[in-house]
């Protein structure tokens, strides 16, 4: 089961450039479900550090609740992608918002 970007509302990110051991990454939050939820996703582009490349994880103050990270790491790339390209607020179709 593939997550849609259009799925994941409220959504914000932040990306922080001195991250863990020097490996930049973004910090995520979003409603899924209507469930407060919060993602780490590490460039995927660090030649530095390729140990952190393609590094995610997904997290809910839930611990009830059950879902794999891999279904939502192709929405998160898409809309940390359109908030990169727009340099700005990006506000998705669904009303997700990335900073």
């Amino acid at each position: 089961m593939t997550i849609k970007a259009n799925e994941l509302k409220n959504f914000r990110c932040r990306y922080h450039r001195n991250g863990v051991a020097g490996a930049g990454f973004y910090a995520c939050s979003f409603l899924y479900r209507a469930q407060p939820m919060r993602a780490v996703v590490f460039e995927t582009d660090d030649n530095e550090r390729p140990e952190f490349a393609g590094f995610y994880a997904v997290t809910s103050d839930s611990v009830e609740e059950r879902w794999r990270g891999d279904h939502f790491i192709g929405a998160l790339r898409e809309l940390i992608t359109a908030s990169n390209e727009s340099g700005e607020s990006f506000r998705w179709p669904s009303g997700a918002m990335v900073e």
